[in-house]
Order: structure tokens, then C-alpha cells, then sequence
């Protein structure tokens, strides 16, 4: 499969066809490569008013998602016979001649180099942003990848991957799932975050975390693992984000630090609050 990109740009005056290329996307066999200009960004947002700012962050959010999913099916052992993908050229070749007034898609173009990340940057430092790269490539969530590997380690502190019912706590309304929990003389609970994902996702997901220590009935000692969403490109995220540092009982733990919650468990005696 011979890589392509396409270009996405935001049409700051529609009516003259004047517009800022914010962000690049790379099809190669293996993976897709996304990235969005901090710096283009910062410049769109002085020239747009407010709400079609938010619709931007919001629609390249979506498309960074999509990304992920993406590029999971893609490392998959039938990679080579994907046909109908997310971003596939027809896709693209449509979304170029069917965009919207604010968000634009370059027709897609393909390229004789080698599809890889380097590919990327290279592509990216040519057509969006010049002064480097300033983005975040997307091929599979870090944050799956933290959990796949983090979760096998601590399997003696903590319940893992458990559905908390009614009948283990009564004034549970509605199950919920939890990633890690066990008990000292507290209840211990530790959740991965997504705060790149969609912020109706990250609401729920908050939400579930809050009903579950309410349900509790005391104090809770709660890790939120996910790293620090980046403020020009998903600033609603990054207010919760920020908003939740400022809570009692909850401490937020970027990804790289996550030995953290494993240490805690380690130096207070952290036991399974239930079977694994």
C-alpha cells in the first residue's frame, strides 16, 4: 500500500476561501498518524469566535479517536487485507469536496517514502507547521498500553477489572466498573482516564468513579491515572482536568508515574477488597 496524507485546515473566512492548515493526517499500511499544531491553534483561536473554536477542538478530538480505533484493527494479524477503513482515500476524496464551512480536508495525495513515523514528521514540519513539530501522534492510546502492562503487577494489592453490584455494596445504585481496588484500613481505588477522548466520556467515567466512593460511606483514598490533556487543543478536558487536582481524596497520577499506586500499596498493606 503506497502511503498518503491529507491535510486539515480551518477556514477562518469561508466566503474567500482563507484558511489556516492546523493539522495532518498519514495513512500508511500499519498505522495512521495524526497531529495538531499547538501553534496554528493558538492562531485560529484569535481569529474565530468561540464556539466554532470549540467545534474545531472538538471535531479534531473526534478525529484522533477514530485514529486510535483505527491503527488497533491495523496491528491486528489480518493488517494486510483492510480494505474499508476509517480514512480510506474514497473517504478522504469526499470529505475534501463535502466539507463543512469550518473544518477542511485536503484531497488525499499519496507519496513513493517509506510509511512510518518519520514520514510523519517530515510531512507535518513541510505543510503545517514549520517552526516543528508541536502535536501529539496518535497510534494506539498510551493509556491502554499503561494498563495492559501495569495491571499484571499488582494483582496481589488489588481487586483488577472488577463490576461492582449492589449485592457487594448496597447503596450502589448502578453497577460499576473499576480498574483497580483494594483496602487498607479505606477503601483504595485507581481508574485510567482518557481525557483526550471525548468529554461526555471522560463526564461518565468521572461520574462512575464519584457514585462508587459516595457509595462507600467514608473516606476513599482515589487514583485518576491519565496524563495532562493539552489545554489549546481540548480545553474543556483540561478544565476537568484541572478541577479535579483541586479534590480531596483524589489524586491524579500522569501515566509515566504510575508506580505510584503500586508503592502506595506496598508501603500500607493494600490487600484484594475482593477476588480476582
Amino acid at each position: 500500500m503506497t502511503p498518503y496524507y491529507s491535510i486539515i485546515s480551518a477556514a477562518i473566512r469561508p466566503t474567500i476561501q482563507e484558511r489556516i492548515t492546523v493539522a495532518l493526517l498519514v495513512i500508511t499500511q500499519n498505522a495512521v498518524y495524526f497531529g495538531s499544531s499547538k501553534n496554528k491553534l493558538n492562531a485560529v483561536k484569535g481569529l474565530i469566535a468561540p464556539h466554532l473554536y470549540a467545534y474545531l477542538t472538538d471535531t479534531l478530538s473526534q478525529i484522533s479517536t477514530m485514529v486510535e480505533n483505527e491503527t488497533k484493527q491495523r496491528e491486528g494479524l489480518f493488517a494486510s487485507q483492510i480494505q474499508n477503513n476509517a480514512f480510506s482515500m474514497s473517504y478522504l476524496d469526499y470529505a475534501n469536496r463535502y466539507h463543512n464551512t469550518l473544518v477542511q480536508f485536503s484531497e488525499p495525495i499519496e507519496i513513493d517514502r517509506l510509511g512510518n513515523e518519520d514520514l510523519f514528521v517530515f510531512l507535518f514540519n513541510k505543510y503545517i507547521d514549520p517552526i516543528g513539530l508541536n502535536a501529539k501522534i496518535k497510534t494506539i492510546k498510551s493509556i491502554e498500553k499503561a494498563k495492559e502492562a501495569f495491571i499484571p503487577t499488582i494483582k496481589e494489592f488489588y481487586t483488577t477489572d472488577k463490576k461492582i453490584t449492589s449485592n457487594e455494596l448496597k447503596d450502589l445504585i448502578i453497577p460499576i466498573k473499576v480498574d483497580m481496588i483494594g483496602k487498607n484500613d479505606i477503601p483504595v481505588i485507581a481508574q485510567f482516564i482518557d481525557f483526550e477522548s471525548p468529554l461526555h466520556y471522560i463526564r461518565h467515567d468521572l461520574g462512575s468513579i464519584t457514585m462508587l466512593t459516595q457509595a462507600y460511606q467514608s473516606k476513599c483514598k482515589t487514583y485518576l491515572i491519565g496524563n495532562e490533556p493539552d489545554k489549546s487543543v481540548y480545553a474543556e478536558s483540561h478544565q476537568t482536568w484541572d478541577n479535579i487536582r483541586d479534590r480531596s481524596g483524589i489524586e491524579f497520577v500522569p501515566i509515566d508515574e504510575i508506580q505510584k499506586v503500586k508503592e502506595y500499596a506496598v508501603e500500607h498493606g493494600v490487600k484484594p477488597l475482593y477476588s480476582n
